[in-house]
């Protein structure tokens, strides 16, 4: 049975309709869903170990909440009828569900925090920050016009980060990556990866992590520089190109130009059975692969290099 709870437009006898505190709450089984949406403001939810939802806040003027709960799926949402930047309608939402949850959240104008939820995170912002922690389940988190900070403990799953016009920040990673940015910088931290991808446009990219066996590693750039730092750059298959960048030396072999006619650089080597494969292009960004840890052995590398521009299995 579906139950409904409303704080209408007229919720206090005055004439500023809609405004005042939030203070909602019911039962919710662990392991539900949970769906929220705001357009000014800010949302912060977290997660804790009874099986209830708590809704608590200040509502803006000319807003409406309309929260609902039905099963194991439960809907906070701020619809706004304000016009204008001028008007008073922010709305600043505090949510508290099981931690098992599994959360899709969006907001407009409004910061988005969520702390302690192990479920799955489906997050966009739109003029807003975002910060997340992750807890080992799938993390998708957007913003346009905003930052995203995301936070893990270290347990493989999969991540997938976009910005328009912001910078994405994530540490504690591992397992599948996949980071997008417009108009900002990737800064990334993580354990064992199996596969990750990069790009930006006019922004920096910088990974810090390790190489899981058979690890793929894609980063395209317009007019960033790329930086890898990996704990063993042993049995890998690079390829690396730049327009009008410069490429490092990896392992002690240098970039060649494509052609004594015209700009571009190209380095590509195997190093041991190349199980790996590493490939990066740019067009005017610099390149830098960077070994963090300890070497087990001489180097044995191969500098003419399968054609790894064609993907392999």
């Amino acid at each position: 049975m579906k139950a409904y709870f409303f704080l209408p437009l007229l919720l206090l006898a005055t004439s500023v309709a809609g405004a005042g505190a939030i203070n909602e709450e019911a039962a919710m089984p662990a392991n539900g869903r949970l769906k929220v949406s705001n357009v000014s403001g800010s949302v912060e939810i977290y997660g804790w170990s009874r099986n209830r939802i708590e809704v608590t806040g200040d509502l803006g003027n000319e807003s409406e909440l309309v929260f609902s709960v039905d099963g194991s799926s439960a809907t906070v949402e701020v619809e706004s009828e304000g016009k204008g930047w001028g008007d008073r309608s922010r709305t600043d939402l505090v949510i508290r569900v099981p931690k098992s949850t599994r959360v899709n959240a969006s907001t407009v104008s409004a910061n988005l925090l969520v702390e302690e939820i192990e479920g799955e995170l489906r997050l966009q912002t739109v003029s807003g920050d975002l910060d997340a922690q992750s807890f080992g389940q799938e993390v998708e988190a957007r913003a346009v016009s905003g930052e995203v900070t995301v936070t893990g403990n270290g347990k493989v799953s999969m991540f997938a980060f976009k910005t328009v016009s912001g910078d994405i920040e994530a540490t504690g990673l591992a397992g599948e990556i996949i980071a997008a940015s417009v108009s900002g910088d990737i800064e990334l931290e993580s354990g064992q990866t199996s596969r990750l991808k990069l790009n930006t446009v006019s922004g920096d990219m910088d990974f810090s992590g390790a190489m899981a066996r058979n690890a793929k590693v894609d980063a395209e750039s317009v007019s960033g520089d790329v930086d890898l730092r990996l704990d063993s750059l042993y049995d890998t298959d690079y390829y690396l190109e730049s327009f009008s960048g410069n490429i490092s030396p990896v392992l002690g072999q240098k970039a060649q130009k494509k052609s004594k006619y015209a700009p571009g650089s190209r380095l590509e080597l195997i190093e041991g059975n190349g199980d790996n494969r590493v490939r990066i292009e740019t067009m005017s960004g610099d390149i830098s692969i960077r070994e963090t840890g300890n070497p087990r052995r001489k180097p044995e590398v191969q500098t003419s290099s399968r054609d790894v521009m064609q993907p392999r299995g």
